[in-house]
């Protein structure tokens, strides 16, 4: 099963977010709002391609090729040169390059959120610690910001508490606390790790941070915001950019957090503009749906088509709704001297067999009412080498007797998947 569609739609989610977001949620005062659809959203954004959703654009695979359909049994090619034999070359397996970097870049960002984490971890059991409001407070000796991560404050030293100036910078990171704004990164952090090569995700991370910095200083600050900006200043260091902290103050952040906090309030029309989510996540679901519907379909999975089965050593046996008089005929006989002429007129491709690529491909073709192949295309691709030799061998095959349906001749829409293999034995 391939997965790639569901991916493509979850990065493409992504970006539909944080499109969404610049254009009309940016620069609106409704920070809990604004940090609820960025978190949402980008949840949505990877849950929804891989819901079980369904949006059917016919009751039958019917209903886009617009004739009958029947699903040939697989066919196996096997390497005819090989005469039971392979060389050295053969014997292994292509190494999947893309794959192996995916992980191994996931794997590193793994282990350096881990690093982190367990940094953070060693230094609330070595440093001092100090207990302030059923929070504790771990004093860094180093010249950093304060941040906060979940109910731990870290602090740089001196820890004076007394002082008007720390107490609002604590308050500052007890919002980010209660809150659970830690939690909210780890959350993005998940999804950047697993789509790091998406930049949508990493500007919604900077955005939904810079979000927890609006929704604390507008908590803080209250009726002297003069002030608290001046303590923001005051307090500008060169603080460590770990991705799941809160930091007090953030340069890159700071003009951004001064500027929303000297801006006037919102009016209540600007909050309509939040009903623009619902027909995003409208579109989301219906992409997602619409594209798993039309992969089930092509694919002949059996949710979504009444397949028509072949047998063998019987004649077709067709299931509604195509009522066949007679089913479409190759040579005066059944589906099996097909499937024979197919393995006795393929030629496995010299540069798959050097290069060991084998696969399974899906080939659709109509049969028309004067027996002709028509229309004869890949609907699941293996290899462009081995797409192609399926094709051109059922491209040039002789002409059938057309299939009858209510008297009449009809065209008919066959599947028939080419499974092409190697023989590994050695000398």
């Amino acid at each position: 099963m391939s997965y790639l569609p569901n991916l493509i739609l979850t990065n493409v989610f992504l970006v539909f977010i944080w499109v969404s977001f610049e254009l009309f949620f940016n620069k609106i005062r409704f920070f809990q709002a604004n940090r609820f659809f960025l978190l949402g959203g980008s949840i949505l954004a990877v849950i929804i391609p891989w819901l079980p959703l369904q949006i059917k654009m016919g009751s039958q695979i019917n209903s886009i090729f617009g004739i009958p359909m029947i699903l040939l049994r697989e066919i196996s090619i096997n390497n005819p040169q090989s005469n039971g034999h392979s060389n050295m070359a053969l014997t292994g397996q292509m190494i999947p390059w893309p794959g192996i970097l995916y992980i191994s870049i996931v794997v590193v960002l793994i282990t350096v959120a881990f690093v982190q984490f367990i940094r953070l971890l060693i230094w609330s059991k070595t440093m001092p610690r100090q207990k302030w409001n059923s929070h504790h407070i771990v004093i860094l000796d180093k010249p950093w910001s304060a941040f906060s991560f979940f109910h731990m404050i870290y602090f740089p030293a001196p820890f004076e508490p007394e002082k008007s100036e720390t107490q609002a910078i604590l308050e500052h990171e007890k919002v980010h606390a209660i809150q659970l704004h830690s939690f909210d990164n780890l959350i993005i952090l998940i999804i950047r790790i697993l789509f790091f090569y998406n930049p949508a995700i990493h500007l919604i991370a900077g955005k939904l941070r810079l979000t927890h910095e609006y929704i604390a200083d507008a908590a803080v600050a209250g009726s002297d915001k003069a002030g608290y900006s001046t303590t923001l200043i005051n307090h500008q260091f060169h603080a460590p950019r770990l991705i799941q902290m809160n930091s007090f103050n953030n340069q890159s952040f700071l003009k951004r957090r001064l500027i929303m906090l000297l801006k006037t309030k919102q009016t209540r029309l600007a909050g309509l503009k939040y009903l623009l989510s619902a027909p995003l996540i409208a579109v989301m679901v219906l992409l997602s749906g619409w594209s798993s519907s039309v992969l089930a379909q092509v694919q002949n999975k059996k949710e979504t088509v009444k397949e028509t089965t072949v047998d063998q050593d019987k004649k077709i046996e067709a299931k509604e709704p195509a009522k066949f008089n007679a089913p479409p005929l190759f040579q005066g006989g059944n589906m099996e001297g097909f499937s024979k002429w197919i393995g006795e007129n393929l030629k496995y491709p010299e540069k798959a067999i050097e290069a060991n690529i084998t696969g399974k491909v899906f080939v659709s073709f109509e049969i028309s009412k004067t027996g002709e192949i028509r229309d004869v295309k890949v609907v699941r691709s293996a290899n462009p080498m081995l797409d192609k030799e399926a094709v051109r061998v059922i491209n040039s095959s002789p002409a059938w007797k057309p299939a009858e349906l209510d008297g009449k001749p009809c065209s008919v829409n066959i599947t028939i998947p080419v499974n092409f293999t190697l023989d590994q034995k050695k000398k």
